[in-house]
C-alpha cells in the first residue's frame, strides 16, 4: 500500500485539535464533503452532486409556523424527539444506549425503552485508580434502575489506557484530540455484545448546552457597553465577568475562543484566517443563538465529534445512532427563539419536554461530560515524555516551545491534559504512519 505524504500545514490541527473538513492529515487527499453523492465512471474524474442538508432544507408548513408560546415549543420538542427515537430504533438487531449519568443520554434511554416496549441494554463507563476522575457511573446506575434497563457498568484503569493506545491510533484514521473516550466506550459496548447504540451527541449544539450559548445570549441582552479589551480571549475576560465585551466586539468569533487549544504555536495572523474559515458556515447570518448553533454543528461537531465517533465505533463493529441530530428535530429547534432554550438555564426546552423520565439526582447534577482523566497517565509514562514528543514532531515543523509549554501546563494542572494530548496523539500517529 502506497501512503500519501503527511501534509505539512498542521496549523489547523494545532489550533482546533482536529483537521477541519475538507482537509485531512494526508497531503493531496481531501475528505468526501458532507451533503454530497459521488459518481465515478471509467476514465472520468469523480463528479460530486450536492443535496440539501437538514439545515438548508426549506421548512415544511408545520415547521414554518413558529409556536406562540414556550409551552407549545416544549410540546413540539417532545413530539419530534420521540419520533426521531422511534425512527432510529428500527433495525435487525436490538438498539442499546450509552448511559453517562447525565440528562441527554438518560432521556434517550427512556425514550428508547418506551419505543421498544420492554427492557433495553445500557452501558456506562467508570474509572478506578485515577485521581481526579469525574465518574458518573453511580448516576448512570441510578438512571438505569429508574428506567428498568439491562445495564452493564464497565470500569477502566490505567492498564486499559496502556493496552488500548496503539489500537486507538490505528482506529482513528487521522489525529484528533477527542476520540479516545469514544473509542473506549465503543470497545466496551462491542465487548458487551451491542451492535447498535444511541449516543447523546448533538444535544449540546441543538439545545444550547455549551457555556458559549449563555455567554452570547447575555451579551445580546445587555445594553450597549464598552468593547474595550474585547479582543482578549473569552477565557481571560471571564475571570472578571466581562466576556460580553468579546461577544459585542467580535460576535461569533468570540465563541470560537473556547474551541481553540492553548499553546498551538499558530501565529496571530494565521489564527485569524483559520477562525474566518470556520465563520464562513454562518456568513451573512445575524449574530444570534441560531447562528452559533449552526457554527457548532458545522464545525466542532462535524469535524471532531462525529468524525471521531464514526471512525472508532466502526473499528469495533458498532453502529452509533444520534437521534438529537434528526433533521426534523434540528430544523425545528433552530427555528425557535434563542431565549427559550435558556429560559431556565441550558437545555430548558429539552428538560421541560422530557425530564419527567429521569430521577431527581440526575436532574440536579451539574453538567460534567465524559472526560477521561488522562493527566496522571500521561505524566507517569516515559513514552509520552516531552523529549520524545519534541523529537517526533520536529521534522513536521511543530515548535519545541509549543510542546514544552503544553507539558508545563499539564504538570501544573493534570486535569488540563488536552493541550499536551494534542501533541502526543499527533506524534504517535505520525510515527505509525511514517
Amino acid at each position: 500500500m502506497v501512503r500519501a505524504p503527511i501534509r505539512r500545514d498542521l496549523q489547523g490541527y494545532a489550533l482546533w485539535g482536529a483537521f477541519a473538513s475538507p482537509a485531512t492529515a494526508m497531503a493531496g487527499i481531501t475528505a468526501f464533503p458532507p451533503g454530497h453523492v459521488g459518481r465515478l465512471e471509467p476514465g472520468q474524474p469523480l463528479r460530486l452532486f450536492p443535496f440539501a442538508s437538514p439545515l438548508d432544507r426549506p421548512p415544511t408548513a408545520a415547521e414554518a409556523e413558529r409556536p406562540a408560546a414556550i409551552e407549545a415549543a416544549v410540546a413540539g420538542v417532545r413530539q419530534r424527539l420521540t419520533a426521531a427515537v422511534q425512527r432510529q430504533t428500527i433495525g435487525e438487531v436490538p438498539v442499546g444506549a450509552f448511559l453517562s449519568g447525565g440528562l441527554d443520554s438518560g432521556i434517550l434511554a427512556a425514550l428508547l425503552r418506551q419505543a421498544s416496549g420492554g427492557p433495553v441494554r445500557t452501558l456506562s463507563v467508570g474509572f478506578r485508580g485515577l485521581p481526579g476522575a469525574v465518574d458518573e457511573s453511580e448516576r448512570a446506575l441510578a438512571s438505569s434502575r429508574h428506567l428498568g434497563t439491562d445495564h452493564t457498568a464497565v470500569v477502566l484503569g490505567v492498564d486499559d489506557f496502556d493496552s488500548c493506545i496503539d489500537d486507538f491510533l490505528a482506529a482513528i484514521d487521522q489525529p484528533s484530540i477527542d476520540g479516545f473516550n469514544t473509542y473506549l466506550v465503543s470497545r466496551a459496548a462491542s465487548s458487551a455484545g451491542l451492535k447498535v447504540a444511541f449516543s447523546g451527541l448533538g444535544a449540546d449544539e441543538v439545545f444550547a448546552g455549551y457555556g458559549q450559548f449563555a455567554q452570547l445570549q447575555a451579551s445580546l441582552g445587555a445594553p450597549e457597553g464598552s468593547v474595550r479589551f474585547g479582543r482578549l480571549p473569552v477565557q481571560l475576560l471571564r475571570r472578571w465577568g466581562q466576556e460580553g465585551r468579546a461577544y459585542r466586539r467580535r460576535g461569533l468569533s468570540a465563541a470560537l475562543d473556547l474551541r481553540q487549544i492553548p499553546f498551538s504555536g499558530v501565529p496571530a495572523s494565521l489564527k485569524w484566517r483559520l477562525v474566518a474559515g470556520r465563520l464562513e458556515s454562518v456568513a451573512g447570518q445575524p449574530t444570534d443563538l441560531t447562528a452559533l448553533a449552526r457554527l457548532e454543528l458545522q464545525g466542532y461537531l462535524r469535524d471532531t465529534l462525529l468524525r471521531d465517533t464514526d471512525a472508532v465505533s466502526m473499528h469495533h463493529g458498532l453502529e452509533v445512532r444520534v437521534p438529537y441530530l434528526d433533521g426534523e428535530l434540528v430544523r425545528y429547534c433552530l427555528s425557535l427563539p434563542g431565549a427559550w432554550h435558556l429560559a431556565e438555564g441550558p437545555k430548558t426546552l429539552l428538560r421541560r419536554a422530557c425530564a419527567h423520565h429521569l430521577p431527581a439526582a440526575v436532574l440536579a447534577a451539574p453538567k460534567s461530560g465524559f472526560n477521561l482523566p488522562l493527566g496522571p497517565w500521561l505524566l507517569g509514562r516515559p513514552r509520552f515524555a516531552p523529549a520524545r514528543i519534541v523529537r517526533l514532531l520536529r521534522p513536521h515543523g511543530v515548535r519545541r516551545a509549543s510542546v514544552l509549554a503544553a507539558w508545563a501546563y499539564l504538570r501544573a494542572n493534570p486535569a488540563r491534559w488536552q493541550p499536551y494530548w494534542r501533541w502526543v496523539v499527533l506524534a504517535e500517529w505520525l510515527e505509525r504512519t511514517a
